[in-house]
């Protein structure tokens, strides 16, 4: 039950900063989220901030690369393409 409920949390904060719902975290939607939080002062480091968690080198944030494991729970619909 922990894990099932920590595998929801995850996928609710990863939807949470994929402001367009395109499965995954570009540059915009992290500005956006950083400046409903109040971090404006992160702002001119998202590319920065983009660029070393990108491992595979797309320019945008999946999940695997957010929380290092693919998003599974039996039943629960997949995110991203």
């Amino acid at each position: 039950m922990i894990c099932s409920f920590r595998g929801w949390a995850l996928r609710t904060v990863f939807r949470s900063f994929d402001k367009n719902g395109d499965g995954v975290i570009d540059r915009y939607d992290l500005e956006e989220v950083l400046q409903e939080m109040g971090m404006v002062d992160w702002v001119p480091d998202v590319d920065r901030i983009i660029e070393k968690a990108d491992k595979n080198r797309d320019g945008v944030l999946n999940y695997e690369e957010c929380f290092g494991r693919k998003p599974h729970l039996p039943g629960a619909p997949a995110i991203g393409p």
